[in-house]
């Protein structure tokens, strides 16, 4: 279901949509433990907040992304990430 909300978003043009559904789909990468998956999906989302101006949506796709590089080990990429969205969420709070 995500997989085709994806493709009528890049179809259509609607750039925030598909955003929005790369992170649905990153997050269901992650719980399913395809880690690989899940970070190019992300990457995918962050990769479109300059086209978007989504900076929320692309600041859970970095949350997600923060929790991929914890289950791959990588505790202290991890927790830079996430003091990156808490910053961001202070400043546009």
């Amino acid at each position: 279901m995500d997989e085709e909300a994806l493709r009528i978003s890049r179809q259509i043009g609607e750039r925030r949509g598909e955003m929005k559904v790369l992170v649905k789909l990153g997050m269901d990468w992650v719980a399913l433990g395809d880690f690989n998956r899940a970070s190019d999906t992300l990457r995918q989302a962050v990769a479109l907040v300059r086209e978007t101006q989504a900076v929320p949506v692309a600041l859970d796709a970095l949350s997600e992304l923060a929790l991929v590089k914890s289950k791959e080990g990588q505790v202290e990429r991890a927790v830079e990430w996430l003091s990156f969205v808490a910053q961001q969420a202070v400043i546009t709070s």
